[in-house]
């Protein structure tokens, strides 16, 4: 603790379950498997908002079981922030393929745009639900994009 009231910090390792998370940003309510980990090598925080944060955010074993049955595999979150935003790029290695980049600033507003690639063994009906909400893109893949504050 700081003299300015900052919290600092050091190898900060923690498990959360994945369903409040996901269903935060998700279109269409969810069930999932898997643990998340949440792991920050530093951080600080000054009134509640990490600035010079170097982390990464695990979920391991990744899956969504309802509406549809689809293996992320092992999703990567990798953290690192500013004064003025906290940022995270995704990816992953399951049999739908994620990238993208997540970032929330200091008075709470979040912007998240996620690219899914289905593959071959991605099921038809995970593909049509995509195709129901999210912007198709060059090559097969699919945008999903929201912003708004926590």
């Amino acid at each position: 603790l700081g003299l300015s009231g900052a919290i600092y910090g050091r190898d900060l390792e923690m498990a959360l379950q994945p369903d409040p998370l996901v269903n935060h940003f998700s279109a269409v309510p969810v069930q999932t498997a898997g643990v998340v980990m949440v792991r920050a090598e530093r951080f600080k925080l000054v009134v509640g908002f990490p600035r010079d944060l170097s982390g990464q955010i695990d979920w391991s074993d990744a899956s969504i079981l309802d509406p549809v049955s689809l293996r992320l595999g092992d999703v990567a979150l990798v953290l690192n922030s500013t004064d003025d935003a906290l940022t995270g790029r995704i990816s992953n290695n399951g049999q739908t393929g994620l990238s993208g980049g997540f970032s929330l600033t200091p008075a709470r507003d979040y912007r998240l745009d996620l690219d899914m690639m289905p593959g071959p063994d991605t099921p038809a009906e995970f593909v049509d639900m995509l195709a129901g909400f999210a912007e198709p893109l060059p090559g097969g893949s699919y945008r999903i994009s929201d912003a708004g504050r926590f």
